[in-house]
Order: structure tokens, then sequence, then C-alpha cells
């Protein structure tokens, strides 16, 4: 019965959802060997792309650290959302 209203309601069962996620991740990583892209391709893409990212970042820190006008509104930033954090913390109480 749970499983016609959710049907009706959300068009699928939530918990498929899931579980299909799941079960077509097991695929890709079965097979070892052949003429396909093992797991030391993937790891060679993440890694060239998590060495981008950190020297990208490392530039974008360098000229905000640099830049008096943009240290500026990136103090302000983190200053503004550590009060938001801080209201919404104490007003919850």
């Amino acid at each position: 019965m749970k499983f016609l209203t959710s049907i009706r309601c959300y068009g699928c069962v939530p918990v498929s959802t899931g579980a299909l996620s799941v079960a077509f991740a097991f695929p890709a990583f079965a097979s070892s060997g052949g003429t396909g892209a093992g797991m030391s391709s993937i790891l060679s893409g993440v890694t060239e792309l998590l060495t981008w990212i950190l020297a990208s970042m490392t530039s974008v820190c360098t000229w905000i650290l640099g830049n008096d006008l943009a240290f500026i509104y990136v103090g302000l930033f983190l200053v503004g959302g550590a009060m938001g954090f801080l209201f919404r913390v104490l007003r919850s109480v």
C-alpha cells in the first residue's frame, strides 16, 4: 500500500533510486583487465584535477592577499558569514 502511495505521489519508489545507483556502480569496476579504462587512469585523472584545483586556488589566494580591495571584500564576506552563523545559533536557543 505504501508503494502505491509513493508511486502516485512521487512517481517512483523512494528507495529505488538509491538501490539502482548502487547497482549501476558495481559493473564499472567489476571487470579486470581488458582494453577499457581501469582504476589507474581514473586515479590519474582525479590527481590531475586536484593538482589543477590546487594550483588555481593558490594563484587566486595569492591575488586576493596581494590586492587590498579584494582582501577587504573577502574579509567582509567572512565576517558576515560568521555573524550570520552566530545570529542563527543564538536565536535557536
